[in-house]
């Protein structure tokens, strides 16, 4: 070790090699490291770029909807001025199920055709000639014992056909 202190450019050359050493474990450790995070940041930019789409997807779905509302809003407002609020229309339900003549059924169906001031919301309408009416009849009485149905399509004008008729006049006040 004598040696070494005597020839002060060994000394030097040691030193150096040592300080250089140090220098390389140190860039070493910092460039693992910086590796790490660049794989981190890598992950993260992965998922970053796959929520955007998500967000984008989502923002274009908002926008229909908006729009979809927006649409909505505006009819409602021509809606309201043309009068059409709930307010302003009263309801009558019927409730119609018997034979009826044909010359009744037309005036009936006509009673239900739009017009400004008055429409029908049907909610069933069944029109059954009489051999039709008669056979559900008999499949819905339990037969007690053999009788013979009415026949149905009798000379008598009020029995044309058999209406059902449900639903709802909604009339303007």
């Amino acid at each position: 070790m004598a040696k070494v202190f005597r020839n002060p450019g060994s000394l030097l050359v040691h030193a150096a090699c040592l300080i250089l050493a140090a220098a390389l474990l140190g860039a070493s450790l910092y460039a693992y490291d910086t590796y790490g995070r660049f794989k981190s940041l890598t992950a993260d930019l992965r998922w970053m770029q796959a929520r955007r789409k998500v967000v984008k997807r989502q923002a274009a779905e908002m926008n229909r909807k908006l729009n979809t509302v927006r649409r909505v809003q505006r009819f409602m407002d021509r809606a309201s001025a043309m009068g059409m609020q709930p307010d302003n229309w009263d309801s009558f339900d019927v409730n119609i199920q018997g034979w009826v003549s044909f010359m009744e059924l037309e005036k009936l169906i006509r009673q239900c055709t739009v017009s400004k001031d008055v429409f029908f919301t049907p909610i069933a309408f069944a029109v059954q000639t009489p051999e039709v009416a008669s056979e559900k009849e008999q499949n819905d009485q339990v037969p007690a014992k053999a009788e013979v149905a009415p026949d149905a399509s009798s000379d008598d004008p009020g029995r044309d056909v058999r209406l059902i008729l449900s639903g709802a006049f909604k009339i303007r006040r």
